[in-house]
């Protein structure tokens, strides 16, 4: 039985095997990616592509105001996707 972390507490507790549960560790699963997504490493990465982000053509800016907020080819919001490690810019710059 593996340990894990309650991301509420930061307490430790033994994960039990519950054949009923499988919904339930779906939703914790969900929270450790989320949890991940805020570490230093991702946020590094992040840095580093939308460095590349702001000197392209297709990064859009909604509201004007600076932001690099969406991408014209694919559509996605860029502070998101350039934080997953395993998503690729349309245009094969990262």
């Amino acid at each position: 039985m593996a340990k894990k972390i309650n991301p509420w507490t930061l307490e430790t507790y033994e994960e039990k095997e519950c054949p009923d549960c499988e919904v339930d560790k779906a939703k914790w699963g969900l929270t450790d990616s989320i949890k991940m997504l805020n570490s230093d490493e991702v946020k590094q990465l992040q840095k580093e592509r939308l460095a590349i982000c702001k000197k392209c053509e297709h990064s859009k800016d909604l509201m004007g105001r600076g932001w690099i907020n969406y991408c014209d080819i694919c559509g996605c919001m860029l502070n998101a996707k350039t934080r997953i490690a395993s998503s690729k810019c349309p245009d094969g710059r990262w």
